[in-house]
């Protein structure tokens, strides 16, 4: 799994395979177990199980010795009429084969000492008494930096998968109505996808609804292939299994891994996966970007939109952080022409969305950052007008800018003497240094847009004493001029009288 580069945001959510596992052990007849373990005690006690899980976590030899129903691959599911396996309490007692079968379906030993201390099905060789297989044989697929038995547990599960051994489910998908642009996936084994219901129901409240039906009618689940294309399908598979998202080839491009990432996520919210599949989603997705607070690159600004939508619809899963550092990106008020002028910003949904982050932008503009957030505004605008003729830059212009710059204008208008003397973007504008005279005409154009009769003294003043009587300002007026008669002709009105601004 790639380190995420806003781990400060977002950490990596926990892994889902032990908690699935688990809730299979615990809930037998909710994930129709096939398999029984019978004791010879009195009265008889009975421990239930899932066939396809034991034969994925037990070697062949301890299952010929124990356990030779097992092998009997022919043998059909029967749900209503599982598996009867007895067990000798001279051979394990049933408190530590329940702690053995904990083993087999979470990879925790629950009494560590009691069960490392036994001998059942210890064989010659020294293998394991308990029937686990050795070493992960596929660990870079799973982490290739771990081999505890977390990474063996999810070992087992890929290869049960992979081989679909005792498969009891196939998921089915309509031909696809247009080409595919998602990403590849090598690793992962093609259609038909067989699957265990066991597992499926563990991880999904619409999968254990839809399997809880008669065997006979539910063999075979067709899907949605608008949710499910086939590379989110076995995407899901993937991590149903164990644990992990599969990694996506470096060929593909930014535009199919998002895409790859929005479908599975829906995926997994269709599927009732909001605290698992949903959050890894939203992990790998936030990996994406270099750093949320800080870099402004056009990948990170691609990756932002989608990632605000999938951390709004899961607040409840521990995505409220990484909901607050993208709404502190979009809202940046002198930033708004880099993270604005994107179709993704105007398709985000709901739409309350784009109010959201338009109205937390208004409260953030203050008189400090008034000349700064107009000039965003300014390059925002141009960036939109190179797209006017598309559907999505109206929307953005109607309701995102131009609330955004009626306040800012209104801002600045109220206190345009403190504020234009005190902005050094500003000043440097009307110096004739950095920027362009675009940006000083947008501004006073919507500035008279703005005044009344209690603010346009105030302008004027501010226009006349403090900014045409700036000296860099008269400079400039003389070499457009010439020589001293330029200077000296500078600061008279329309009519060629010297401007008295004594009395203002």
């Amino acid at each position: 799994m790639p380190a995420a580069k806003n781990q400060s945001l977002f950490e990596e959510p926990p892994h889902t395979l032990v908690k699935a596992l688990k809730y299979a052990l615990d809930n037998p007849a909710l994930t129709q177990a096939d398999l029984r373990f019978a004791f010879r005690t009195s009265p008889e006690l009975i421990l239930s199980a899932h066939r396809p899980l034991i034969c994925a976590r037990t070697t062949k030899a301890f299952r010929a010795r124990y356990m030779p129903a097992l092998e009997n691959i022919d043998q059909e599911h029967d749900y209503e009429n599982p598996l009867i396996i007895t067990l000798d309490p001279d051979h394990v007692q049933p408190d530590l084969f329940r702690d053995i079968l904990h083993y087999w379906y979470t990879g925790v030993f629950e009494r560590a000492t009691n069960v490392l201390a036994t001998t059942f099905g210890v064989e010659a060789t020294g293998r394991d008494g308990i029937g686990v297989k050795d070493g992960p044989q596929h660990a870079n697929i799973i982490d290739p930096s771990s081999a505890d038995a977390s990474a063996r547990l999810a070992e087992d599960m890929f290869n049960l998968w992979k081989e679909g051994t005792y498969s009891d489910v196939e998921l089915t998908l309509p031909p696809l109505s247009r080409p595919s642009s998602q990403v590849e996936q090598p690793l992962l084994p093609p259609g038909p996808y067989h699957a265990h219901r066991f597992l499926l129901s563990s991880h999904s409240s619409y999968f254990s609804a839809m399997l809880s039906v008669s065997l006979a009618e539910s063999t075979t689940l067709a899907l949605h292939s608008d949710i499910f294309p086939p590379v989110t399908l076995t995407s899901f598979l993937h991590f149903a299994y164990t644990g992990h998202l599969p990694p996506i080839p470096e060929t593909s491009t930014l535009k199919q891994r998002l895409n790859h990432f929005e479908l599975l996520h829906l995926a997994g919210d269709f599927l009732g996966m909001g605290d698992s599949l949903c959050v890894h989603t939203a992990y790998h997705l936030a990996a994406l970007a270099h750093n949320l607070t800080t870099c402004r690159c056009d990948q990170c600004q691609q990756v932002l939109p989608p990632l605000l939508i999938i951390a709004h619809r899961h607040l409840r899963t521990g995505t409220s952080s990484l909901l607050d550092a993208c709404g502190r990106v979009l809202s940046d008020p002198v930033g708004m022409h880099l993270t604005w002028p994107h179709r993704p910003i105007a398709e985000l949904s709901p739409p309350a969305l784009r109010d959201t982050i338009a109205s937390c932008t208004i409260t953030r503009i203050v008189p400090a950052n008034a000349i700064d957030s107009l000039q965003s505004i300014h390059a925002l605008s141009m960036a939109l007008e190179a797209h006017a003729a598309e559907s999505w830059s109206h929307t953005i212009t109607t309701t995102m800018l131009k609330p955004i710059l009626t306040h800012t204008t209104g801002l600045i208008v109220a206190g345009f003497p403190t504020i234009t003397s005190s902005s050094p973007t500003f000043l440097a504008c009307v110096d004739g240094m950095g920027l362009s005279l675009d940006f000083l005409d947008f501004l006073l154009v919507h500035v008279v847009k703005q005044l009344g009769d209690a603010t346009v003294g105030k302008v004027y003043q501010a226009v006349v004493r403090d900014l045409l009587g700036r000296g860099s300002v008269a400079d400039n007026f003389a070499e457009e001029v010439g020589g001293d008669e330029g200077r000296q002709g500078f600061g008279r009105d329309r009519r060629g009288n010297r401007a008295d601004v004594s009395g203002w």
